[in-house]
């Protein structure tokens, strides 16, 4: 199955809500990733900040659990917005 931009796009911004609304996951996110609180200003316009989110979820599967039941999707799907939103969706 594959995903819309807009769906990808939908599914890492509620990924960066997940992430926020914790702040031990946002304090570990920020350390992994080299960013700062500024920089997730316009996270929202910045794919690459976008894909990092979603990349931070899969990497660490009780995060990425949490999240798909925090979204109601299935757990593979953040995978498939990452891919969409690099580029590399299946045609």
């Amino acid at each position: 199955m594959t995903i819309s931009k807009d769906k990808a796009e939908f599914i890492a911004i509620t990924a960066l809500q997940f992430i926020a609304e914790n702040p031990d996951r946002l304090a570990r996110f920020f350390a992994l990733n080299g960013l700062t609180p500024a920089q997730l200003e316009n996270a929202l316009t910045q794919t690459e900040i976008l894909v990092g989110c979603l990349d931070f979820l899969c990497e660490w599967e009780p995060d990425l659990l949490a999240f798909a039941a925090y979204a109601n999707i299935p757990p593979e799907l953040p995978m498939q917005a990452q891919q969409v939103l690099m580029g590399r969706e299946n045609r």
